[in-house]
């Protein structure tokens, strides 16, 4: 495993899964973007 840099085979599952729920992502919004929460304001409409 040091070989792809990760020290322990917990830091290679954690890459992996990140870098297949990026992949994910952008299949699904067709762009490269982070998604983020977001902070729910109350606001009313008038």
């Amino acid at each position: 495993m040091m070989r792809e840099g990760f020290d322990t085979i917990e830091q290679a599952a954690e890459f992996a899964l990140a870098q297949s729920v990026r992949e994910g992502i952008k299949r699904v919004t067709g762009k490269g973007r982070a998604l983020y929460a977001i902070k729910e304001e109350k606001t009313t409409c008038v």
